[in-house]
């Protein structure tokens, strides 16, 4: 086997093995799906390098090219979108990651996002029964849509009690911290919202994408009533591309967490249109 070929080998068992262990430490564990398309690859390029069959090789690099890398860079432009509340466009792109990688729960996030979508519209029955399909079927989205719903009927509180009789979903979705620090921060328990948010602060400072870190530190100083730090966050995470409307609603209610209520009612008034 040329030197080319045996290159292309370690390279790709370093890409990734690589790949892998980055989602175990950001995500505290490996998608079963992702796990099997990588020892997949790995498994392929291993049998070309011991028959030398430099074919074998490359079609391991296409694969990882095709389920690995693909569906990653589309995910996160999926997540860029959303947070521009594009949420057709997402739908779009969530769909095509769907056919190239189906486990994980991806065939079911495109109906997560059309519920936002609809949510964002006012249509929340449309919305909630979308989201209550998803939360019957066997996948990983049915805890977010569970989430969802309870933050589109603004159930605070049943969310605290969901999230609290089930820590070993919340250790597995370190997605859905954000959403559980703004139930105790929408309860006024502030105490548990900071307690929880120190708990997890190793998962939360790996998270990836960032913009998963940057909701959770959000939602913390916002319902700390740190205006000053909510406006560092959205000026200069991803949260600078959302629209402008929902910028300065957060930054309304960290004033009103602070105590600044004129200047809150004054932002809810403007953002209330919208």
């Amino acid at each position: 086997m040329d030197w080319q070929a045996e290159l292309l080998f370690w390279w790709l068992g370093f890409v990734v093995v690589g790949t892998l262990a980055f989602m175990r430490f950001s995500q505290r564990r490996v998608p079963r799906g992702w796990l099997t398309v990588g020892t997949t690859i790995l498994a392929l390029a291993l049998v070309g390098r011991l028959s030398e069959s430099i074919i074998l090789i490359r079609a391991a690099a296409a694969l990882w090219l095709l389920l690995m890398f693909v569906p990653s860079v589309l995910v996160q432009l999926a997540i860029g979108l959303i947070v521009r509340q594009r949420y057709a466009a997402a739908r779009a792109i969530q769909q095509v990651v769907a056919v190239l990688h189906p486990c994980d729960g991806c065939r079911e996030v495109p109906a997560a996002t059309r519920a936002m979508e609809l949510a964002s519209q006012g249509d929340h029955d449309g919305a909630t029964a979308i989201l209550e399909a998803v939360a019957r079927k066997p996948s990983s989205v049915a805890a977010q849509a569970v989430v969802l719903l309870c933050r589109i009927g603004q159930r605070w509180g049943d969310l605290q009690a969901w999230a609290a009789e089930r820590p070993e979903i919340i250790a597995r979705e370190p997605g859905l911290l954000s959403h559980v620090l703004r139930a105790h921060g929408e309860t006024g328990d502030l105490a548990g919202m900071v307690g929880l948010y120190d708990r997890e602060r190793s998962i939360i400072d790996r998270m990836r994408p960032h913009l998963l870190r940057d909701s959770c530190r959000l939602m913390l100083f916002v319902y700390g009533g740190r205006p000053e730090f909510v406006e560092r966050i959205l000026r200069q995470s991803d949260f600078a591309a959302a629209p402008a409307p929902e910028q300065r609603f957060w930054t309304a209610v960290a004033r009103w967490a602070a105590g600044d209520g004129e200047a809150a009612r004054r932002d809810f008034e403007e953002v209330l249109p919208e």
